[in-house]
């Protein structure tokens, strides 16, 4: 997909939706996040080069040529690293334990470029464990457990989100993620990932979807079904967004 081709097909509709926000990072999920109004900006001066990030991402290569933003946080062998160590702390305590993640972790444990996270998204819902023997290992493991406020932190900790905080769509199945010797992580079905994405739809996510969107192929119509089945707000943001998988997919 060209440049000329995305600015031909999709440049208008894309500026026309682009969310003009900033955010607040109190969490680092998908969603839960707290938003103010950005001040007013030219938003062909931000769609060009997003368009030129998403055709990066696409192929699984992210533009850092901004050259003011440095990685925060975790990256996948860092990542390995603690959840072995909670692993461990958890078969030390004899609790079989396994944890269904949301957000980034699925870019990151499936390879996306340069992707980092100080935190990882517990779904409580879908998650078995000890409430006890869970905070030790993350603790011991160097870590925050489930912190109240984490503005100023680089601490990296594990978040445990509830429904309200986050916007999912229904799901039926979990999908596998990794796998120690008492630890198991799960996530959620990458169109339900990729349809939360799409209720904030800021850069960062953006490029998520574009990685998960080439990564993984899911089907359109089954974002879309998981987008439909979200509390009215955020379906309606969702649906308004889905403009960008179609900017994506562009021949």
């Amino acid at each position: 997909m060209s440049r000329l081709q995305i600015e031909n097909n999709a440049f208008g509709e894309l500026t026309q939706h682009w969310h003009l926000t900033q955010t607040i990072r109190t969490r680092d999920g998908c969603s839960g996040k707290k938003r103010v109004p950005a001040p007013p900006l030219n938003p062909h001066a931000l769609a060009k080069p997003l368009l030129e990030r998403l055709q990066n991402c696409a192929k699984g290569v992210e533009n850092v040529n901004s050259g003011n933003v440095t990685p925060h946080g975790l990256n996948k062998e860092q990542w390995l690293e603690k959840l072995a160590a909670i692993d461990a702390s958890l078969k030390a305590q004899g609790v079989p334990t396994k944890l269904t993640l949301i957000g980034s972790a699925a870019g990151i444990f499936a390879g996306q470029p340069s992707r980092t996270s100080i935190d990882l998204d517990v779904w409580k819902p879908r998650s078995k464990y000890q409430l006890g023997a869970l905070r030790q290992a993350v603790e011991s493991a160097g870590m925050l457990f489930d912190p109240e406020s984490v503005l100023e932190t680089t601490t990296p900790y594990l978040q445990m989100m509830e429904p309200g905080l986050s916007q999912l769509g229904r799901f039926a199945e979990t999908e596998p993620l990794e796998r120690f010797s008492t630890l198991e992580l799960e996530r959620q079905p990458i169109a339900n990932l990729v349809a939360a994405k799409l209720v904030r739809a800021e850069p960062k996510d953006l490029e998520d979807i574009a990685f998960l969107m080439a990564t993984f192929r899911p089907e359109k119509s089954d974002v879309e079904k998981a987008v439909q089945s979200m509390p009215r707000d955020a379906r309606e943001k969702a649906s308004e967004n889905l403009v960008y998988l179609r900017v994506m997919s562009s021949p």
